[in-house]
């Protein structure tokens, strides 16, 4: 609380949503357009990335990130389960939100998990932030 973040320009990208910056996040931070319950876990999510933790060294160079291409039926991305290896949401009808992006409901987003539409880093993220609203254990 309190803190701003150290790389404005650094990208987050959460699972299932379009990318955004570190800087864009913290101004829908600032003006409210995070509820409370998400504004509180997001630190924890986005600290090495956006510089908020005071031991976050700065970054050696700009990286440059080419874009997110848009996933494509034939997606390169292996089916995953956002629960885990092995696991599926309890509650596919439960809505979650991400920082700054539409909300879904854990069913849409298992369902992008299972047909290659989120890249392996961000499906091996995802059961931490989703557990116990979509009821992956």
């Amino acid at each position: 609380e309190g803190k701003t973040v150290d790389f404005p320009d650094e990208v987050i990208e959460f699972p299932g949503q379009p990318s955004t910056t570190c800087g864009e996040l913290q101004d829908n931070g600032f003006s409210g357009r995070i509820p409370p319950g998400q504004c509180r876990r997001i630190p924890m999510i986005i600290n090495r990335t956006c510089g908020c933790d005071p031991s976050t060294p700065a970054p050696i160079s700009e990286p440059t990130l080419p874009p997110t291409p848009e996933p494509t039926p034939s997606s390169t991305n292996p089916p995953c389960s956002v629960c885990g290896e092995g696991k599926t949401v309890d509650f596919p009808d439960e809505v979650i939100e991400f920082p700054g992006q539409p909300s879904t409901t854990c069913g849409e987003l298992q369902d992008n998990g299972f047909s290659g539409r989120i890249p392996p880093g961000q499906c091996r993220r995802i059961p931490m932030i989703i557990n116990r609203a979509c009821g992956c254990d």
